[in-house]
């Protein structure tokens, strides 16, 4: 990473290419200082995994924003999402000729669109996270696919082979299909897909959300208000 920090033992002197946003945040953050012409990572904030060693993201994104005062406005439009599970070069290699973990890589719940000051300071301010194991990778892939499957099912855009139904026909229809698929499917267990027996008891609206917001890749809100609401309770209980 570079030249280590003086004051700490695990921070860093950052290069010169981080500097001009590290310097913006030195004055909003406890973790971040300039020394001259220098800018320094003081400590870095450790990435939180669950039980199957998958980032759990939310735990993440609570720590290195508790990290930066609530004042500090995130700059910068981010088109491609940011993986939460990086670098890329972890990931490439094939096992028995499948692109396993590059596909576990690029699931929907492990992408997160980010103002690109937000992340362009998680990766200075985290190590990268440790892939799990083949077997956890090859069921989060299963789930992540059940979800799209259950998605494609009820989504507004589907059975346009049906011109001549009813909306509420349809709506009907899309239900009773979605429920089909769901006791075809396997349970999850890695926490990308609900219990089904929790999906099957849905009203088709809800269902709707729930699964839409698992099989497409989300995003967290720059808008001050919407950020604290997400990140409650309040910001001093979210940094041990």
């Amino acid at each position: 990473m570079g030249e280590k920090a003086p004051k700490s033992t695990d921070g860093y002197v950052c290069s010169a290419k981080s500097a001009r946003l590290l310097s913006r945040l030195a004055d909003h953050s406890d973790y971040v200082y300039v020394v001259g012409n220098r800018v320094v990572v003081e400590k870095m904030i450790d990435t939180p995994y669950n039980e199957h060693g998958i980032v759990d993201t939310r735990e993440l994104f609570r720590r290195v924003l508790g990290t930066v005062s609530t004042e500090y406005y995130w700059q910068g439009s981010y088109e491609g999402p940011h993986h939460i599970m990086w670098p890329r070069g972890w990931y490439r290699q094939k096992t028995d000729g499948k692109q396993i973990a590059m596909q576990f890589r690029n699931s929907p719940t492990l992408r997160l669109y980010l103002p690109r000051d937000l992340h362009d300071f998680t990766h200075k301010i985290t190590d990268p996270p440790v892939p799990p194991s083949r077997d956890v990778m090859e069921q989060y892939i299963l789930e992540q696919c059940q979800v799209q499957n259950l998605y494609d099912i009820v989504r507004f855009h589907g059975l346009h082979d049906l011109h001549g139904m009813a909306h509420d026909d349809k709506e009907a229809y899309r239900l009773e299909r979605f429920r089909e698929r769901l006791s075809e499917m396997e349970d999850g267990y890695v926490g990308v897909m609900p219990s089904r027996e929790f999906l099957a008891a849905l009203p088709l609206h809800t269902a709707r959300q729930v699964v839409r917001s698992l099989a497409r890749v989300q995003g967290l809100s720059n808008d001050k208000a919407s950020r604290k609401a997400f990140f409650s309770p309040s910001r001093s209980q979210l940094v041990a």
